[in-house]
């Protein structure tokens, strides 16, 4: 994928009207071209794209075609960039269960090292999203999702989270544990 970063056009700002302004601050055109001559533009925060750089950028996104808007739209993946360990190491967490949350498919752990709650929100699929949590007037309140490239530890049972695209931190099918509370 090549890819170009510039300045948003008077153009391309057009049909945002009044409020381009506040929808385009801060962000740059990124106009990308695949090995068949496909375009698509992107108009990504300035922040992301000085915190990814043009390489990764060119070397992690695609383009998908619109029947509807008959045009192709990039995507750029932050996978490679959330799961990398040197970024965010692989660490290991001891946990104990505490308790099922009523009438939801959501655990609550506490961690042994720290002492401090996490919450293990499960889905019809293998899936299961870990989040800080803590107890507030008798009821679990969820907060931030845990970084990618830990792994949970129930006894002899673990869980892994990583990054992907399409719901963030979470143990996905290829790292969900089905058994992980039985330790």
């Amino acid at each position: 994928m090549e890819i170009e970063i510039r300045d948003i056009t008077p153009e391309e700002a057009a049909p945002y009207g009044e409020n381009a302004d506040i929808v385009l601050t801060g962000r740059k055109a990124v106009v990308f071209t695949d090995a068949d001559g496909n375009v698509g533009r992107l108009y990504m925060k300035e922040e992301d794209i000085d915190l990814l750089g043009k390489q990764y950028i060119a070397e992690n996104s695609a383009l998908e075609y619109s029947k509807v808007c008959e045009e192709w739209f990039p995507k750029v993946s932050w996978n490679a960039y959330k799961n990398d360990p040197q970024r965010n190491p692989p660490k290991t967490i001891d946990v104990e269960f505490v308790c099922d949350m009523d009438s939801e498919r959501t655990e609550i752990w506490r961690r042994l090292d720290t002492g401090g709650y996490l919450m293990r929100k499960l889905c019809n699929e293998p899936f299961a999203r870990w989040l800080v949590c803590r107890e507030r007037q008798g009821w679990w309140e969820d907060g931030a999702c845990v970084r990618p490239n830990i792994t949970f530890r129930h006894r002899k049972q673990t869980e892994k989270v990583r990054y992907d695209d399409w719901n963030e931190t979470a143990a996905y099918s290829d790292t969900f544990n089905p058994n992980f509370r039985e330790g």
